[in-house]
């Protein structure tokens, strides 16, 4: 599941919300775009009613068809926001690994100086 400002989507749901937010993003004219994904996957039609239906994509609804003219500000937000989110939360996850990892070094070096002392230092081991 997928949710922000209280929406929640499911995959397919949020996979057609950030496809369209890409194609739309590089110029594509959305509502060719709907159409060609209907024509090639008649289940896409259901998606498209139900993030219309959430707010999410604006267009015109029909006996069977859907006409999309784009997306809300809370379609382009949701994407947007869902992917800084993700981004962030990989970026915090990375830094956490680096940081165990520098302390794991970190007890290593010191277990390796321990021994060095007390073997030559002090003559033990």
């Amino acid at each position: 599941m997928y949710s922000m400002y209280g929406i929640e989507l499911n995959s397919a749901q949020y996979e057609a919300l950030k496809d369209l937010a890409e194609k739309i993003e590089t110029g594509e004219d959305p509502r060719q775009y709907v159409i060609d994904k209907i024509a090639a996957d008649d289940e896409l039609l259901d998606v498209y009613l139900e993030l219309h239906d959430k707010g999410l994509m604006q267009g015109v609804k029909g006996w069977g068809v859907y006409v999309c003219s784009g997306l809300t500000s809370n379609g382009r937000n949701f994407v947007a926001d869902r992917e800084a989110t993700t981004t962030a939360e990989a970026r915090k996850s990375r830094n956490q690994i680096i940081r165990e990892a520098a302390f794991a070094l970190g007890g290593a070096v010191l277990a390796v100086a321990s021994t060095l002392t007390l073997h030559y230092v002090f003559g033990i081991g």
